[in-house]
Parts: structure tokens; sequence; C-alpha cells
């Protein structure tokens, strides 16, 4: 998921290639103009703290990379796969390639008391 992001990313000119890694692509993504307004946004819906959520991307890649090769259906995000603060990186990263041509698609599981997460 994050390396097709990744790689849009650089295609639409919305980061650099970097020869520092995924992670650091990540990290530089995640301080665009596009993707902090998203995060904001997610931050207020959620009543969760922006700097805390911003703090869940410096290893999102590290977390996922491993389970997202293969997959051609939409990807799910689960809240009981995921507590909250992650949850909302990642659905604010996703968000952020919804406006891009040929996005990932995916949708967000929004049900409460579906699993250690759902509160």
């Amino acid at each position: 998921m994050a390396e097709g992001i990744l790689k849009e990313a650089e295609r639409q000119e919305v980061i650099r290639p970097t020869k520092y890694g995924k992670q650091a692509a990540l990290n530089e993504l995640s301080k665009h103009a596009r993707f902090t307004k998203i995060l904001k946004s997610e931050s207020k819906a959620r009543k969760l703290e922006e700097d805390i959520i911003q703090s869940q991307i410096s290893f999102l890649f590290k977390l996922y990379s491993a389970y997202a090769h293969g997959h051609e259906d939409n990807i799910v995000i689960r809240v009981a796969d995921h507590p909250p603060y992650r949850r909302a990186a990642l659905v604010a990263l996703l968000k952020l390639q919804d406006q891009w041509p040929y996005p990932i698609k995916w949708l967000e599981e929004k049900s409460k008391g579906s699993g250690k997460w759902g509160f």
C-alpha cells in the first residue's frame, strides 16, 4: 500500500524521490500541506490529538509493508485491527491519494465494539 502511494506521490510531484528509504519518503509526504489539511480534519472529526496522529506516520511503513503485497481487493481499515491514532493516520494517508489518478481502493470499517480497539 505505502509503496504504491509513495510512487504515485513522486509521479504527482508531491514529494521528491529520496535515497533514504520508503519511511523517509512517507515522513516527507506527511509534511505536505494537503496531507496536513486532511490530518487536521481527521483529528477534529475523531476528537484525537493532531500531533499524536502525526507521530504514527513514523512507523507505518515498517508496520504494514509486509502485509500489503498481492492484494487486489479493497483495503479495509478495521477498527479491531488498528488503535485509534494509527487508524486516523492510515485514513489520512489513503484520503490524500484518493485525489490522484488510479487511487488505491479502500474503506474504513467504522462499527464500534467489534474488537480490541472498537471500545
